[in-house]
């Protein structure tokens, strides 16, 4: 995963030479450190900019780290960052705790440098996705409440996640889509201008395909062409699907 803009990691701990370690062992990797020497100080420099990934002390004199996470994780503002707690502490208590409060990891004291860099790296990719998963569903919340054409997302088993008003409208009014496989659905509703098996392929999937109701069906919509959208992850797997229907046909709905 490449980035233009260099990751930032907020390293906070009261004792200097522990950041002076962790500046040692990390500013290598072509990272952005900043630090702080006290829980306060940190919250007004992630105030200021939101670092992609907090290493975090636990024992801090002023405010100890499991506060400082616990204000992080109740801000929507800073609840996606990852945090990983810094601590000399082993004991499962204080781990559970720990996780039961919302931090994403645990580094030991002393640090093993092979340790901490793969936690580091792990964790700076879970902070990327889950921004953009995060982004992501912003953007749908707009997309859905402003859209007026009929619109449905499913996840990678087509099984549909979300749909706008207009698409419920359209498809079978007074239908729960809940749980509702897309594919099942409009094959046991519609006649569909593409066989099951090439939509039920991202590779083979066409980018448009028709949907006609069949005569027995109550439904609004006549006939549609569906426009068809594969949303991958970096790996290249289908994370979601998107389907918009355009009414060809002036569609009215069945009375009786």
């Amino acid at each position: 995963m490449k980035d233009e803009k260099k990751q930032t990691l907020l390293c906070v701990d009261d004792d200097k030479k522990n950041l002076e370690l962790l500046e040692a062992l990390l500013s290598p990797l072509g990272y952005e450190l900043k630090f702080s020497e006290s829980g306060g100080d940190a919250l007004k420099q992630i105030a200021l900019e939101t670092p992609d990934l907090i290493l975090l002390d636990i024992m801090m004199p002023d405010m100890t780290g499991l506060e400082v996470l616990e204000k992080l994780r109740s801000d929507a503002k800073t609840r996606l960052i990852p945090v990983v707690l810094v601590t000399a502490l082993n004991s499962e208590k204080d781990r559970a705790k720990g996780f039961a409060m919302g931090c994403d990891d645990f580094i030991s004291k002393p640090f093993d440098e092979t340790e901490l860099i793969a936690r580091v790296r792990s964790l700076l990719r879970i902070s990327y996705y889950r921004r953009a998963l995060d982004e992501k569903e912003k953007f749908w919340n707009v997309v859905f409440f402003y859209e007026t054409r009929p619109m449905i997302v499913c996840g990678p088993d087509w099984v549909i996640t979300n749909l706008n008003r207009a698409a419920q409208r359209y498809l079978m009014p007074g239908t729960e889509f809940e749980n509702v496989n897309f594919l099942v659905f409009i094959y046991a509703h519609y006649s569909v201008s593409v066989s099951w098996d090439a939509l039920n392929d991202c590779t083979l999937a066409p980018k448009k395909f028709q949907i006609e109701k069949k005569e027995s069906e109550r439904s609004a919509i006549q006939r549609a062409e569906v426009s068809l959208e594969f949303f991958e992850n970096s790996s290249h797997e289908v994370m979601s699907i998107v389907l918009t229907l355009r009414d060809i046909m002036g569609g009215v709905e069945k009375k009786g």
